[in-house]
């Protein structure tokens, strides 16, 4: 894969596979971590592996998003999930300068989901895509495509904090996702995905109607160190 390496505070590894207050912020983002949503939960669905599925391998950016001074659980949390909207539409813009349709996706929810809710087979991350986006997606997901994944992590106490790009170099197409997942919730994910050997990122609309599901061969990379 090749290493997309242009700002200097991203250390890639190669895989073998002080801010304003965010209470008082005006930025529409969707927060999923005081997000009020009436989505289903993801953690609740019985549902297996859907189909389709797009299978991909995977490669690593691990990011810094802040300097590890701020100790104020509730502003790291806020403030690197507003840094990670950044980068999203900074991967995004990257993509585009190289002539890749993009689409960046702030999913207003996320969680992980194993074989104790029921996902034997579809153990991975829940994504939910607001309407807009959802729209979107289900324009540009092909199935049989998106071959290679890129993944930029960032981590605090309690949150993991993901972006995830989805490439199929064969329509020229990024679709750039942003989530953020609590630690404490990822244990049976993470053994059940070490286990098997692969990982899942599944889409879903905000009524739970499922959009799309990706296939992961790396999945180390999308948990913490």
């Amino acid at each position: 894969m090749t290493d997309r390496r242009r700002h200097g505070f991203r250390t890639p590894t190669t895989a073998t596979s002080t801010a304003p207050d965010p209470i008082a912020s005006t930025d529409t983002a969707p927060d999923p971590i005081a997000s009020t949503d009436t989505a289903p939960d993801p953690i609740a669905s019985t549902d297996t592996a859907p189909d389709p599925i797009a299978v991909a391998d995977s490669a690593l950016r691990i990011r810094s998003f802040l300097p590890a001074d701020r100790v104020t659980p509730a502003v790291t949390t806020n403030d690197r999930w507003l840094q990670l909207l950044a980068e999203m539409e900074t991967i995004a813009a990257e993509y585009e300068e190289d002539g890749w349709e993009t689409l960046s996706i702030a999913a207003g929810d996320a969680a992980a989901v194993g074989p104790e809710n029921g996902h034997v087979d579809g153990h991975g991350y829940v994504y939910v895509v607001p309407g807009d986006d959802a729209a979107a997606f289900e324009e540009l997901f092909v199935p049989a495509g998106f071959p290679r994944t890129e993944v930029y992590r960032a981590t605090t106490a309690t949150h993991l904090f993901l972006a995830t790009v989805f490439l199929d170099p064969s329509t020229v197409t990024a679709i750039v996702l942003a989530g953020v997942l609590e630690r404490d919730g990822l244990a049976d994910c993470e053994r059940a995905a070490r286990e098997t050997g692969v990982m899942y990122s599944h889409l879903r609309k905000v009524d739970g109607t499922h959009l799309g599901s990706f296939e992961h061969d790396e999945p180390t990379l999308f948990f913490p160190d």
